[in-house]
């Protein structure tokens, strides 16, 4: 690849003997004013969703769903699932995954990347799907909330009939509109990802939902003790580091940039899965469960399908092992990473050789990785010590906030080197993003940000809602365009 030679700018030369430039990190005082905007904005839409979560659903008699809850046994936290946030962004996230699912395998033939037209149609057909997913989970909490009847008889809705199901389906959907929108506002105007605020929005609400109260109540009740909450509470704190530390690892492969150049060093994940040979085999395990449950018979499915005993965590083992293997070498093959190598002008000898002993690696390294969550997952679930911390968060969810904390930290590192910054490309592959953003810093010497990095390679083929959003200084954001024309950015 020829590399850039003289600045867009001011037309001065660029030195070759410093290959990995230092930016200046920005003064305190000019990193100052733009904190407190983009955090107000992005705590502005965690307010909003958190007031939907207290505004009930139009045509709810609010006295009676008091007391068919207290008749009921149901707790203060049930009521959030009968507001104007019972459903959330969940359809947008829903019609996200499926929508590039069916995409995925109806073009599986072609094997070559999306167009920006292509994915303007995706949006609108993800749009309509989230209309539509909207519309059926409104229709069912509509009719549940009909069958409410206490023992009286008396309905905790004002006028039952269509009326009231058409009414809710409308409120629901337009709740969720709104939050893409406020997500997508955020991401903007904001800090870190909208979508991603939302769901780390969800992941500590029942911290002081349930956790926080009950704790107390516990404690009153000596079912716990001190020690033991702060056992629990330490071997938590050091699982949720030690995952930091794995999320914040890469390998790093050298690729030469030509004759008398210094190469990049292209930093690829550690986990090339991300979470979804944990996220398959959960769904395909719990299955038979689910489908019993259908048929009244879960407690039969239960006795001999035991997810408790052994033979399930076992079984649970070998096919996360199974699912990762084929999940990564459909998508993370050498042949595929060697292919975008040379779609940038830099592919180099053997280096599909070198791609391999990487791919092997971090198979080896994320296949670990991916097993060590499962026997905490089943830790959790087996060590009485730790209810008191896992009552209302898992290791996955613990997982999903931290990699949002992570890409939320990088973000404040970056906007305090570059307080005006714009978004010079949106790419949708986790290691073309990386590539790219190795091209830009370490050829460029341009400061980047891939804004929701670390949910994305978490969730990987999942998560086609997090966008890779590469952020640039805005006074170096026509060098990088020349960049990415020269490397025939996007990549995927």
């Amino acid at each position: 690849m020829a590399g850039i030679t003289e600045c867009a700018n001011c037309g001065s030369a660029l030195v070759d003997a410093d290959p990995f430039p230092v930016v200046p990190k920005a003064k305190e005082e000019s990193a100052g004013p733009w904190p407190r905007k983009r955090i107000l904005v992005g705590f502005g839409l965690l307010v909003v969703a958190l007031g939907l979560e207290h505004v009930p659903l139009p045509g709810v008699d609010l006295s009676n769903l008091f007391r068919y809850h207290s008749q009921a046994g149901f707790s203060l936290s049930y009521y959030s699932q009968m507001s104007l946030g019972a459903i959330g962004i969940m359809p947008y996230i829903s019609a996200s995954v499926l929508v590039e699912l069916f995409h995925a395998l109806l073009h599986w033939s072609r094997r070559k990347g999306m167009q920006p037209r292509d994915r303007s149609r995706l949006s609108r057909i993800v749009l309509g799907v989230t209309i539509a997913l909207g519309a059926l989970q409104g229709w069912s909490i509509a009719m549940y909330l009909e069958s409410m009847r206490m023992s009286s008889g008396v309905s905790v809705v004002v006028n039952p009939g269509e009326g009231f199901r058409l009414m809710v389906m409308a409120t629901l959907i337009s709740t969720t509109l709104l939050l893409v929108w406020l997500a997508r506002l955020v991401t903007r105007q904001g800090l870190g990802n909208g979508v991603a605020l939302l769901l780390l929005f969800g992941g500590i609400s029942p911290l002081w939902r349930g956790w926080i109260p009950n704790v107390a109540q516990w404690y009153q009740r000596n079912l716990i003790s001190l020690g033991g909450l702060a056992l629990a509470i330490a071997v938590a704190v050091g699982a949720v580091y030690l995952l930091f530390r794995f999320e914040r690892w890469h390998i790093e492969l050298a690729v030469p940039r030509g004759e008398g150049r210094s190469s990049l060093r292209w930093r690829l994940k550690g986990n090339p899965a991300g979470i979804v040979p944990r996220t398959i085999a959960g769904l395909v395990l719990w299955l038979p469960f689910s489908v019993a449950a259908l048929f009244g018979l879960e407690q039969i499915v239960w006795e001999v399908w035991n997810p408790d005993g052994w033979p399930f965590m076992i079984i649970s083992i070998v096919f996360v092992a199974a699912v990762a293997w084929t999940y990564v070498h459909l998508t993370a093959r050498p042949e595929r990473l060697a292919e975008m190598l040379k779609r940038a002008g830099l592919g180099f000898d053997r280096a599909l050789e070198r791609l391999q002993s990487a791919h092997r690696k971090r198979f080896g390294i994320g296949l670990a990785y991916l097993l060590a969550l499962c026997v905490a997952a089943m830790v959790q679930r087996h060590a009485d010590f730790l209810w008191v911390v896992t009552q209302f968060a898992g290791v996955l969810t613990a997982l999903y906030v931290m990699v949002i904390v992570l890409d939320l930290l990088d973000e404040v590192t970056f906007r305090r080197r570059a307080p005006q910054a714009v978004v010079v490309l949106v790419e949708h592959d986790i290691h073309a993003a990386k590539l790219i953003e190795a091209v830009l810093e370490q050829g460029g010497g341009i400061p980047c940000l891939i804004q929701a990095y670390h949910a994305r390679a978490l969730e990987t083929f999942l998560g086609p809602y997090l966008d890779l959003a590469i952020w640039v200084p805005e006074d170096r954001a026509e060098q990088a365009r020349e960049i990415l024309v020269e490397i025939n950015a996007p990549l995927t």
